[in-house]
């Protein structure tokens, strides 16, 4: 797959994100609403940094990308935060939906309390979920991929649009 597909797909996980945020939850409140925004958030982040990632290795800024997610994401931060303008907040709040989302996977037992759906993890932490977090990781998803997208010369706006 080559780039502009990555990031194609990374849009469409984020779209997708947002749909079912801005649609289906209101309408069905549960907490497999909230992990299926979660993981497609997740995706989306992950397909934008391996797009950027693979743009950089066809303009022979890179020699390899690696496999691994946790590589992925720290050879991409490490390397191109800042000539993406992307601040240290913005970093660890896409690192939070990561780490959510595997903690979500993860989790022993889930509660809801009030509107708040209570994650217990294997090592007996807890992770809370609710509409006001989801909508903060929707905003700063897309934000992150507007600066990815801004940060990619040779895309052009019309092409992604489709």
């Amino acid at each position: 797959m080559d780039a502009l597909e990555l990031f194609k797909d990374a849009k469409k996980e984020l779209n997708l994100a947002d749909h079912i945020f801005f649609v289906a939850l209101p309408v069905v409140q549960d907490k497999n609403v909230f992990l299926s925004i979660l993981e497609h958030l997740n995706k989306c982040v992950m397909l934008a940094m391996k797009a950027y990632l693979l743009a950089q290795k066809k303009m022979k800024k890179l020699r390899i990308i690696p496999e691994s997610e946790d590589l992925t994401r720290r050879l991409f931060f490490e390397e191109f935060m800042k000539e993406l303008n992307i601040v240290t907040s913005e970093k660890h709040l896409v690192n939070e939906i990561i780490q959510v989302t595997r903690a979500y996977r993860k989790s022993q037992a889930e509660i809801k309390r009030g509107e708040d759906y209570v994650l217990f993890l294997p090592n007996f932490d807890t992770v809370v979920i609710n509409e006001k977090s989801m909508k903060r990781y929707l905003s700063i998803a897309r934000s992150f991929i507007n600066k990815i997208e801004k940060g990619m010369p040779s895309w052009n706006s019309t092409s992604l649009r489709r």
